[in-house]
Formats: structure tokens, sequence, C-alpha cells
């Protein structure tokens, strides 16, 4: 969900059950839901509401829902992140499976892709994917 408020000031990712993530102009991404079993391509009032719960749990302030968007976490079965470069096809990288847990992930993943591609930097055993 992308919510809007002008009595929110935070610039860093918040993490408590959902998170929220600074956008700009007041603007900020709110997720997840976490329903496994609710494959619907697109939003639900359902989820709209669940995620409006847990998010009011964090903030106390009023607030407005601009948009509402709907995917699905990739993920591995041991919900750990995969990187690395393709065996025999060394211009194809993946940076994956991180699942609810990219928002915090992400940017140590992707660094540690790039060091390995750029600088020769092993990566961590264990999100390699070799």
């Amino acid at each position: 969900m992308i919510i809007e408020s002008k009595y929110l000031q935070e610039k860093s990712i918040i993490n408590g059950g959902v998170f929220m993530i600074h956008l700009r102009n007041h603007r900020y991404r709110a997720g997840s839901t976490y329903n496994r079993k609710d494959q619907n391509e697109g939003p639900t009032k359902k989820e709209q509401l669940t995620l409006q719960k847990q998010l009011e749990k964090m903030i106390q302030v009023p607030y407005k829902i601009v948009s509402q968007s709907a995917g699905f976490h990739p993920t591995t079965p041991d919900r750990r992140p995969v990187i690395g470069v393709h065996p025999q096809f060394s211009q194809i990288a993946i940076c994956n499976g991180m699942g609810s847990r990219g928002v915090l992930q992400a940017s140590f993943c992707a660094r540690s892709l790039y060091d390995y591609v750029q600088k020769g930097t092993p990566i961590p055993s264990e999100i390699s994917a070799r």
C-alpha cells in the first residue's frame, strides 16, 4: 500500500509486523500481508484491512491510502536468499528469494553480488547459489 501522511517524518525503514519505507513527498510504502492461501491476482479489501490494522500498531497518526497493489514474495524453502552467477553464462546473475524479509536483506544481497562481480569477493556461503 502507498500511504500519505504529513505527520510522518521517518526516513528509515521501519519493521514491526509490517514494513514502512519512505518514498517522497510524505508518501510511504507499507506492506505486507503474509496470507499464503490467498492467491488473488490483485489486492483485496480483506488484506487491506489486515495491513491497516498492523500499520496502525506502528504509527498513531492520520494517513490516507493512495494506492494498493498485490504480489507474491519469491522465497526458498529455507527462507534464505540466493545470489550468484550462472555457471555457464557469466553475464547472467541472480539475486532473489528474499521473501518477506527482502526489504531488510536486499541491500546486503545486492552489495554481495556487486562485490563478487566487480571485485571477486566471495559470496557468503549461506546465500551462494553454488
